[in-house]
């Protein structure tokens, strides 16, 4: 036992120390076995949407009771986009004119159907998309020399990179399969996802637009005009981060120059420029 070896000759007390120091080595092994599964274990990369980083957790400002969601919002970003592949032009551009008889209903109709709206919606949502085809945001980027909709990319940003101080400063875990979190490698390169709504090229750089499908016009009707303005300014700063964002990766990516980047609040037919 260990008290007898104390108590033995010094034969037995350099027993007793290389006892000892085989349970340190027994230690330092288990421990260098940790360090090695909790490297295999940490996250060699992030992924990340472009809205989910712009926001940055930051709460949402206002929030209407009874709205239809991200369902509404997806509804309108597809019947924009269809709209635009489908060189619906704006009569304001003095183009095409008015779109077709029934085309926006078979868009509205599909547009619900895949968003999972009641067929109800279909009527409101064909008269909201009319409205914005028949603005003057939608005639300046049917006179535009290009115009692209629903744009997906997806970029490395490594550390060396200058964006990716603030894009990884995001506090959280990563989330891997079978749901168990773990935490990034220190300076783990980040992947960046998500789409331009609408980017459209005029003869000095292009344009970047973000639809917001926020319903304003309800927060206008119950709240007055002078604290839905504070509200609609709230909003512009809650979303600026995210065009901001796009505007430089939409620069990496392609190379070119853009002029101009903003928001358009289909609710209210308004084009809030950012940059």
């Amino acid at each position: 036992t260990q008290a007898s070896l104390k108590t033995s000759s010094p034969v037995s007390r350099h027993i007793h120390v290389i006892i000892n120091e085989d349970k340190d080595a027994t230690f330092r092994q288990r421990l260098a076995g940790l360090a090695r599964r909790s490297r295999a274990l940490a996250a060699r990369y992030r992924l990340e949407t472009g809205t989910s980083l712009a926001k940055q957790d930051r709460p949402y400002p206002e929030r209407d009771e009874g709205g239809l969601g991200a369902a509404w919002g997806s509804a309108v970003h597809m019947m924009l986009s269809g709209a635009g592949r489908s060189r619906i032009r704006s009569s304001a551009a003095g183009a095409e004119g008015a779109p077709p008889e029934g085309a926006l209903r078979l868009l509205a109709a599909n547009a619900c159907a895949a968003s999972g709206l009641g067929e109800g919606e279909a009527e409101r949502l064909e008269a909201l998309v009319r409205d914005v085809l028949g603005s003057d945001f939608w005639a300046r980027a049917s006179r535009a020399k290009r115009r692209l909709f629903e744009v997906p990319f997806s970029i490395r940003v490594e550390a060396a990179d200058p964006e990716f101080g603030r894009l990884a400063e995001r506090p959280g875990l990563v989330s891997v399969a079978g749901g168990r979190p773990i935490a990034p490698v220190p300076e783990a390169p980040l992947f960046l996802t998500g789409a331009v709504d609408l980017a459209f090229l005029e003869d000095d750089g292009w344009v970047i637009a973000d639809y917001k499908t926020d319903r304003l016009a309800d927060t206008a009707a119950r709240r007055g005009a002078e604290r839905a303005r504070s509200a609609f300014d709230r909003l512009v700063e809650y979303y600026r981060p995210q065009v901001e964002l796009y505007r430089r990766f939409w620069e990496k990516v392609t190379g070119a120059s853009v002029k101009e980047s903003g928001l358009y609040f289909t609710s209210i037919g308004v084009w809030v420029k950012i940059s």
